[in-house]
């Protein structure tokens, strides 16, 4: 089936699309071989033998024409040209634009949501670094579940269970005191957004993102990804920023409306860090066991907290692993292979922050938390070795076997990180006020 193009597209904007593309492939990135499969070579291939399977960037271009329904990249180009106009800049911005300078490009691994936000945090001039954002946000900890996030095929669509945007804003208050910067979520309505995403833009967000510009600060949006915004004109979409995990930061328009903004604001009286530490920690169990609407001791926390409790179907930890397991375990239900993909590729890019960001801790602790946090730091390197072993192949997974072995192996990592859980929670009782 193909798809439509983004209103007024750009050759620049489809260049970028067919680098993504390009990126995806290398960071073996399962939402992207879909559109890959359209090239002749990996039309019956499955995920493992696309990633190990070299690709350039003509056949990427190629890949991205067909996704678009066209015969070749020239066929694309052309109708864009003729359509669309050929003489215009490709800087994508429009005369009178308000335009920011652009942020430094993402660092760190590719959670989509973090890079975001040390990109604006370096560019407001109070930088955090993205291994303390992962776990003081709680994403080095979280599995995120949400059984109402359905697919088009109806199948429960857990490849976006941990691309869904609630994860990192839960902590919204808690980061803005941790790195010394107010950080607000702008309110929207999900339904109105869903019924006109422009209009829902300009009732919701136009008005303070345009004033965040003009004060020289950078707003964080999500459409397809997390974007870094620094311009806006009177284009349709009207928003120009640099997607969080490309590697530059070129200034692009972005494919669509957003349907969340958040606003950095002033700076504010930094948190002591180890009063910082020990809220992390609080939060990072509640999230393994579910335990967010319950967990609120202001006697180990002494500071701003915002545990927003998830909405009804959503979990944070041992119960989303046990849906997991549930769901491959459950042939009317198990959904498509690349989902499982998707999942296994950013839980473990969630927990590679979890070993550096508890080392980091350890250091700052005398004994034994210091010890506790180090055991609690030894087991999640245990769950990416084990995350290695995850075989999410479209013909493995289309046997009982095969769908059977990954539950098994979710079941061994959802142990693992029960008992780093204690070993935080041990962490926490020993540490000094």
């Amino acid at each position: 089936m193909s798809h439509r193009l983004p209103p007024n597209p750009t050759l620049k904007q489809l260049k970028h699309q067919a680098k993504d593309l390009l990126k995806g492939h290398r960071d073996r990135d399962a939402g992207v071989c879909d559109t890959l499969r359209l090239l002749r070579r990996f039309a019956d291939a499955g995920d493992e033998e696309i990633f190990a399977a070299d690709l350039a960037l003509n056949e990427a271009q190629f890949a991205l024409a067909m996704h678009y329904g066209f015969e070749s990249w020239n066929a694309l180009k052309k109708h864009v040209l003729e359509r669309f106009g050929g003489d215009a800049p490709e800087g994508d911005e429009r005369p009178g634009a308000l335009l920011v300078d652009n942020p430094p490009p993402g660092k760190g691994n590719s959670n989509r949501f973090a890079r975001a936000l040390a990109m604006t945090l370096a560019h407001g001039g109070t930088p955090a670094d993205y291994e303390t954002i992962m776990g003081d946000s709680g994403l080095a900890f979280i599995l995120q579940a949400d059984e109402n996030a359905i697919a088009d095929d109806g199948d429960i669509d857990i490849g976006w269970w941990p691309l869904a945007w609630w994860g990192g804003i839960m902590r919204l208050e808690f980061l803005g005191s941790a790195v010394g910067r107010r950080l607000r979520h702008l309110p929207g309505s999900p339904d109105e957004y869903r019924a006109d995403p422009s209009r829902h833009y300009h009732v919701y967000f136009e008005k303070e993102i345009k004033e965040a510009l003009s004060a020289g600060i950078l707003p964080l949006v999500t459409t397809d990804h997390w974007w870094v915004i620094s311009g806006c004109d009177d284009g349709e979409p009207p928003l120009l920023g640099a997607r969080s995990v490309f590697d530059g930061h070129e200034r692009r328009r972005l494919p669509g409306y957003p349907c969340n903004a958040i606003i950095p604001g002033e700076p504010i009286g930094r948190l002591d860090r180890m009063e910082a530490d020990r809220a992390a920690l609080a939060y990072a169990v509640a999230l393994g066991r579910d335990e967010l609407e319950l967990e609120r001791d202001e006697s180990i926390h002494r500071c701003p907290m915002q545990y927003t409790r998830p909405s009804e179907g959503q979990s944070t930890g041992r119960r989303s692993y046990a849906l997991w397991a549930g769901l491959l375990r459950d042939p009317q239900r198990w959904g498509k292979h690349y989902y499982h993909a998707n999942m296994v590729f950013h839980l473990r890019i969630n927990r590679q922050s979890a070993p550096p960001y508890l080392h980091a801790m350890a250091a700052r602790h005398w004994e034994p938390s210091a010890s506790h946090l180090l055991a609690a730091a030894g087991l999640y390197e245990g769950v990416l070795i084990i995350i290695r072993e995850a075989d999410t192949d479209e013909v493995v997974m289309a046997e009982v076997e095969g769908r059977e072995k990954l539950a098994e192996l979710v079941g061994r990592i959802a142990d693992l990180e029960a008992m780093a859980v204690d070993e935080m929670e041990k962490a926490l009782a020993t540490m000094r006020g």
